[in-house]
């Protein structure tokens, strides 16, 4: 699987899932712990990758995406 680990989730977290053999990132891997909930969704959207999230906004940002970025 392909991830993209949110800032509320822990780095190990991140680092577990890559020990696994999943393909994730961290936000703050790539320095964008500061990159907007919209620009986070569509990244993950454009990289075919899952969000790790608590964040409950992003359900909001599917919804009326409808599918694209």
């Amino acid at each position: 699987m392909r991830f993209l680990a949110d800032m509320g989730i822990d780095y190990r977290i991140a680092q577990w899932f890559r020990e696994n053999g999943d393909e994730t990132i961290h936000l703050n891997d790539e320095g964008l712990h500061r990159l907007p909930d919209k620009e986070v969704f569509d990244k993950a959207h454009s990289e075919n990758r899952v969000i790790l999230t608590f964040d409950l906004e992003f359900g909001e940002i599917a919804a009326f995406s409808r599918g694209g970025p």
